[in-house]
C-alpha cells in the first residue's frame, strides 16, 4: 500500500472538541477552536504537556490496519517504513499548518517540530491525514520525544494481547499526556 492509498482510508477516532481522561474515565471539554485559537496547539492544564489542537487534529486511523490483522501490519517489525509517507509531503503540511497559526506561541521555525502522527503509524494511525498530523514541538520537555515513548510501549501491549488496538488508539488520540502517565508512569 503506498501513502496516497493510506489517505483515502482514514477515519477519525476522536470527535473534535472533547479531551477525555483515559485514567478515571471521566471528561472533560477541551477548549474550544475559539479559545485555543485557528490552529494554536493548546497545553493540558495539569500536565503543562503540549497536545494537538482537538479540532484541527482529533486523529484518524487507517483502516487497513484493525485488530484482526494486527500480526500481519502493526506488529511486523519494520512495517510502518512501508506506509510512512515521504518527508515531503510532511515538511509541506508542516510549513502549511505552521502559516496559519497552528503553532507554540507564535514559533513558526519548522525545525522546532515534528510532524507528527497522533495516532502513530505503529498503532495503525492515518499515514497522510491532515487530521492525524499535527506540529510538535520539540523543545516542550514533555513533547515529541516523551511521546515517542508511549507509542513503542502501547504498540507493545497490543502486540502482546494485553490491550485492544482501538484502546490504544483512543488512548492516544483523547489525551496522549494522560495516556502516557496511565501506560508509562503508572506501571
Amino acid at each position: 500500500m503506498t501513502a496516497t492509498d493510506a489517505s483515502s482510508t482514514t477515519t477519525p477516532i476522536a470527535a473534535p472538541g472533547t479531551l477525555s481522561t483515559m485514567a478515571s474515565g471521566s471528561s472533560s471539554p477541551a477548549p474550544s477552536a475559539k479559545e485555543v485559537g485557528v490552529g494554536a496547539e493548546i497545553v493540558d492544564p495539569l500536565s503543562g504537556a503540549v497536545l494537538p489542537n482537538p479540532v484541527r487534529t482529533p486523529g484518524a486511523t487507517n483502516t487497513n490496519v484493525t485488530q484482526a490483522d494486527i500480526d500481519s501490519t502493526i506488529c511486523v517489525k519494520g512495517w510502518t517504513a512501508t506506509i510512512r509517507p515521504p518527508a515531503t509531503y510532511t515538511t509541506g503540511l508542516k510549513k502549511q499548518q505552521l502559516a496559519t497559526g497552528y503553532s507554540r506561541g507564535g514559533d513558526t521555525a519548522t525545525g522546532d517540530y515534528e510532524e507528527d502522527h497522533l495516532i502513530s503509524l505503529e498503532l495503525g494511525g492515518s499515514p497522510t491525514s491532515p487530521l492525524n498530523l499535527w506540529p510538535e514541538p520539540y523543545s516542550s520537555p514533555d513533547g515529541a520525544r516523551v511521546k515517542d515513548q508511549l507509542e513503542n510501549k502501547l504498540r507493545a501491549l497490543v502486540c502482546a494481547g494485553t490491550i485492544q488496538l482501538a484502546t490504544a488508539q483512543s488512548a492516544i488520540a483523547t489525551n496522549w499526556w494522560i495516556a502516557y502517565e496511565t501506560y508509562i508512569v503508572g506501571q
